[in-house]
């Protein structure tokens, strides 16, 4: 408790700080921090399969009902078993038949926090996570073997950590413990600016959202194997979150914190790596519906303003998003000022289903609404979109396992190749056309569907290089 006040007096403090850019890469004192643990659930495995299969994610992957049988039943259940019996051979244990001389001696705990960070404007900040780990049923310490940090899509962020456990969280049944960040502005999070595209500073957040867990995991008498190490996985938007991580911990971690996460893989699916090239894909395909209303929007705040060249992020919006009003809470917003403020469901309902001329300012556009290559704004906003995303000439340490497939709706396929293609010379990537038929023949061959054809594959495998060596 006295802990909680500590940190919540020296939030209010640096909330009202600010600093550079650069200065939030560099600032290493309370980053990391453990400011409170908000709640506590506990399961048994069974318990935790029927959880997830009712979870989010669940629910728009349209696994929910009699459908989400293909969760709990089948994979969820193999696991069950595996942490009943640590055998492999019992992943040919089939629904129905039961386990005899069963005594369960551990079972899974679910815990959310707040933890102190830096912001993507370079501020510090509160944020909130979750940590998922297995305990055991007699008191004595628990060690586990393996951190998972997980980052998923926008569409269900608002739900994770804070609201409930996603697919991922069943990996504690490997003795895993499974560490979910919230996006800032998502969830339970203070702070109302949209992180997807400050790749680098996201990866700073999840490197925080660790050390928080590492101390939450401590104080409920969770330990780490001398041998442990860290994976990272990355769906959707969580993609470049992830490989942002990776980033942060090859160039600008300190040794302490590199010995502290051991990130060995990380594991991707359908993530927008190149936000300007995926700009030049939405104007070559103006189909892409989806991809501009959430995307195109938080671009806008996500660019720096040093970057703008001399314009104002209103300069980039049309006249009718500032002037039209929506409401939020009982009160009344432009859509430029909800976005401000952190008010995505809204600002994204306001845009869904609209074309590129229709989400920038007008004379970004021509009259056959494509963009405009002799406007020096549209010049502009291109340019500072590629400093967003401007990955240096950083190779990756760890290996990074990337999938994506080319009937993907939302994120284009060939901006995840021109990525890949940038970092192969690392020898550390690798990259894999992904398709698989049962959710392709549930959902279509769409965005979701491939990000839940990764999501589900490592409930069967924990290591990243066994789910890209089984995806399809």
């Amino acid at each position: 408790m006295k802990r909680s006040i500590i940190y919540l007096v020296i939030s209010v403090m640096v909330l009202l700080a600010s600093c550079s850019k650069e200065d939030s890469i560099s600032l290493q004192s309370d980053s990391g921090k453990l400011v409170s643990i908000d709640s506590e659930e506990s399961y048994t495995p069974r318990e935790l399969a029927s959880a997830i299969a009712n979870s989010t994610f669940s629910k728009l992957a349209g696994f929910g009902g009699s459908a989400s049988g293909m969760i709990t039943e089948s994979t969820l259940r193999q696991l069950e078993d595996k942490a009943r019996y640590p055998l492999d051979t019992l992943y040919a244990h089939r629904e129905g038949v039961p386990l005899l001389f069963y005594k369960r001696s551990w079972h899974i705990e679910s815990y959310t926090f707040k933890y102190l960070s830096v912001s993507s404007t370079g501020s510090p900040v509160i944020l909130s996570g979750r940590v998922t780990m297995p305990m055991n049923d007699y008191d004595a310490p628990h060690q586990v073997n393996s951190l998972s940090l997980c980052s998923h899509p926008m569409e269900i962020n608002a739900g994770v950590p804070s609201n409930s456990l996603q697919p991922n969280a069943v990996r504690a049944l490997f003795n895993s413990a499974v560490i979910e960040p919230d996006y800032q502005g998502y969830g339970a999070n203070f702070g109302s600016v949209y992180p997807g595209l400050s790749f680098l500073t996201l990866g700073r957040q999840m490197m925080d959202c660790a050390k928080a867990a590492i101390e939450v995991m401590r104080e409920h008498g969770v330990t780490l194997a001398s041998d442990y190490y860290s994976t990272a996985w990355g769906y959707s938007a969580g993609a470049p979150a992830s490989i942002g991580l990776a980033r942060y911990y090859d160039e600008y971690a300190t040794s302490a914190d590199r010995e502290l996460l051991r990130l060995k893989a990380v594991s991707t699916s359908c993530g927008d790596y190149l936000v300007d090239e995926m700009l030049l894909y939405f104007d070559k395909d103006l189909s892409y519906n989806a991809a501009l209303s959430r995307f195109i929007m938080p671009m806008l705040l996500a660019v720096p303003r040093s970057t703008l060249g001399g314009y104002e992020v209103k300069d980039f919006m049309p006249s009718w998003a500032m002037q039209t009003k929506v409401e939020y809470e009982g009160m009344s917003y432009t859509l430029y000022d909800a976005m401000s403020r952190g008010m995505f469901d809204v600002v994204l309902e306001a845009y869904s289903d609209r074309q590129l001329k229709d989400i920038l300012a007008e004379d970004m556009c021509t009259d056959d609404g494509h963009l405009d290559f002799n406007n020096l704004k549209t010049l502009a906003f291109i340019n500072a979109l590629h400093k967003l995303s401007d990955w240096g000439d950083w190779m990756p340490s760890m290996h990074i396992y990337m999938t994506h497939g080319r009937g993907d709706d939302r994120m284009p396929y060939e901006q995840a190749r021109l990525f890949y293609a940038m970092k192969a010379a690392s020898g550390k990537m690798h990259f894999k056309d992904l398709k698989n038929p049962v959710t392709s023949l549930l959902m279509g061959e769409t965005h979701a569907a491939l990000c839940t054809t990764m999501m589900i594959a490592p409930l069967k495998y924990e290591d990243p290089a066994k789910v890209f060596e089984m995806a399809n």
